[in-house]
């Protein structure tokens, strides 16, 4: 079973098809929200394996004992992804210390990288939602399919 980290799986919404595409699929969900877990979609709360709060995304320390709780209780993480381009340096630097190769790292992390995604991003949400899901279901071993 592969972990994935969601970063802000509350914001937008929507995003809680994501956690319910990647929990069909086979993975793992764990969940680092800046809520409270009572205003989380029923569905998003019905969906994660496990979540965790920390009071701000913008206090790397805090998400950092998130992640690193999560590798301790359940075993190396797999992926880290926000699908939100506020967080994009976040998962970032989050992928480096736990030496996670899928998506950017901090190196790799450019403007024109970013402007792109967040052109993409905004202009075909819903066509950007499925791309996501579907790059990262063509990763999973076929056992978890």
């Amino acid at each position: 079973m592969q972990n994935f980290v969601f970063i802000s799986p509350n914001y937008p919404e929507s995003y809680w098809m994501f956690v319910r595409g990647l929990k069909k699929h086979g993975a793992r969900v764990l969940c680092v929200i800046d809520c409270p877990y009572e205003s989380l979609h029923p569905e998003l709360q019905n969906n994660m394996d496990e979540c965790y709060r920390v009071s701000s995304f913008h206090n790397y320390d805090e998400v950092f004992r998130a992640v690193a709780y999560f590798s301790w209780k359940y075993g190396k993480i797999d992926w880290i992804e926000s699908n939100n381009e506020a967080w994009l340096g976040l998962d970032a630097r989050l992928r480096d210390d736990f030496n996670i190769k899928t998506g950017f790292s901090s190196p790799s992390f450019s403007t024109v990288g970013v402007l792109t995604m967040v052109t993409h991003r905004t202009s075909l949400v819903r066509n950007c939602m499925v791309m996501t899901t579907q790059i990262i279901l063509q990763t999973i071993p076929s056992s978890m399919k």
